[in-house]
């Protein structure tokens, strides 16, 4: 069979017609010829077509030459409309319109089984996997984007690269944005690619960094997955179920909250300070069911030591959060926290994130990062609460130490392990990744409390100092 092709029964749907389907659809969701399950069928065409391509660059390039599907996709996603605007639009995708006779119905139905072993489906839950692809491919063609760097060229093929503009990214806004894409999370387990795709926008432009901490999505709807996958757990699930009604949207849900802290920490600990009553009331029992899950699994969960840990805390005058983190099992979810330890993993993750964040200057002239003037080469180089000399003179000496291999950092298929080896042949002492991890930490955290309350940090003296300690049942103490 050729690749470029999937056979329903006698019809037939290629790789550019299924994009051209989901394209015209989303345009206009009110069309007449709208149907659910014909974009469901398009919608897995796309997925075969990303899974044929085994490295995560080939995914990004392809994601990235389906420019016009891109537009239509975000637009079709932050949607700006109310509630019942976006139940009404659900009834009429949900409503077949196809002129059909029943005998030529293949065209509904894709050649194989769900990946995740699904055998019926609701035309609603087609919609949703419609959702689950174009989020993807968004998510994929903002992978590696420096913050608010912007297209200014075209596709081999004449088109204009996605995105161009602050408003070709988010066509609506930041605010509508955010109610649009909360409208697809109100029915779980469906719409959580809805996380990710929502905190790789903020990653990827700043003004809607702060959005993306509304309580309506980052409280709101993260606890209603929580609680209605913790529901499905406790009733009993198959392993497939729990596949798709707890494992899915609960990993969705830690890895958004880990994001959060990329974003901003502090703003992301503010969320849960002081919110003894529901934070006890929905993330212990997550956290009970997965101590009994694999460590290779459980690990990945390390993030909820904060959550309930803040639950109590508060800042005090001087800047300082205390979290008291429990038990010794409650620490072992906060092991891999590039603030609380460190290694090649965690060197490369946190060279990568400041590549793509742009200017780190805190006081820069440009909103949105692209004019980096040479003050904002200087000023950060001897800024007062934490010089960047001191994090930018031991990455200079990690590049020297690389040398060719230096270049490799950024190709979205180099793998920590593949960074490990080759620190380990360059002899590479562990010590600099270390450093390198504290400095960039130090380094954002100066600039997430510059974004949060602009002005702050020019007098250092004001006592805002960012601290952020956890303390164990013991006594013993870890600053980050």
């Amino acid at each position: 069979m050729d690749s470029q092709q999937l056979y329903l029964g006698p019809q037939v749907i290629s790789v550019s017609a299924a994009f051209e389907l989901l394209t015209t659809t989303m345009q206009d969701p009110s069309r007449v010829d709208a149907c659910a399950k014909r974009m469901s069928v398009a919608a897995d065409r796309i997925d075969q077509a990303l899974e044929a391509r085994t490295s995560l660059s080939e995914k990004i390039k392809f994601a990235r030459s389906h420019p016009d599907f891109l537009r239509a996709g975000i637009k079709f996603l932050t949607l700006n409309q109310t509630k019942d605007d976006w139940e009404s639009m659900m009834k009429h995708l949900t409503e077949c319109h196809c002129a059909f006779p029943r005998s030529r119905k293949n065209p509904h139905y894709p050649n194989r089984i769900q990946t995740d072993g699904r055998f019926a489906l609701g035309d609603s839950v087609r919609v949703f996997d419609v959702v689950f692809t174009v989020s993807t491919c968004i998510i994929l063609a903002l992978t590696n984007l420096t913050q608010d760097k912007f297209y200014t060229s075209m596709t081999s093929s004449g088109k204009t690269l996605w995105p161009q503009s602050p408003e070709d990214l988010l066509p609506y806004g930041p605010n509508a944005t955010l109610t649009g894409l909360t409208l697809w999370l109100d029915d779980p387990p469906e719409g959580v690619i809805i996380f990710k795709l929502a905190v790789r926008l903020a990653l990827y432009h700043a003004p809607f960094s702060k959005k993306v901490f509304d309580p309506e999505l980052a409280v709101g709807r993260t606890v209603l997955h929580l609680a209605t996958a913790t529901g499905y757990y406790n009733k009993g699930l198959s392993p497939r179920q729990c596949l798709r009604l707890f494992t899915k949207p609960v990993l969705a849900v830690l890895d958004f909250f880990e994001d959060l802290t990329i974003c901003d920490i502090a703003g992301f600990l503010n969320m849960f300070i002081g919110g003894h009553a529901w934070v006890q009331r929905v993330f212990p029992p997550v956290r009970d069911i997965l101590r009994t899950m694999p460590y290779e699994w459980a690990k990945t969960i390390r993030i909820l030591g904060y959550i309930i840990g803040c639950a109590d805390a508060d800042w005090n005058e001087d800047g300082v959060l205390s979290i008291n983190v429990g038990t010794a099992a409650d620490m072992l979810l906060l092991h891999d926290l590039p603030q609380v330890n460190s290694g090649a993993e965690h060197a490369l993750r946190a060279l990568i994130q400041a590549r793509n964040n742009g200017c780190w200057n805190v006081t820069c002239p440009s909103a949105s990062g692209d004019d980096i003037k040479l003050r904002c080469q200087k000023q950060p180089w001897t800024f007062d609460p934490h010089p960047h000399k001191d994090a930018c003179s031991i990455i200079h000496s990690l590049k020297k130490s690389l040398a060719g291999d230096w270049s490799r950092l950024w190709d979205p298929d180099f793998t920590y392990k593949q960074f490990e080896a080759i620190c380990a042949a360059k002899s590479i002492d562990t010590f600099i990744l270390e450093k390198i991890v504290g400095q960039l930490w130090a380094v954002k955290k100066y600039r997430d409390a510059y974004l949060r309350n602009p002005g702050v940090l020019r007098d250092p003296s004001e006592g805002h100092r960012m601290v952020i300690t956890l303390t164990m049942d013991d006594g013993e103490k870890v600053e980050i």
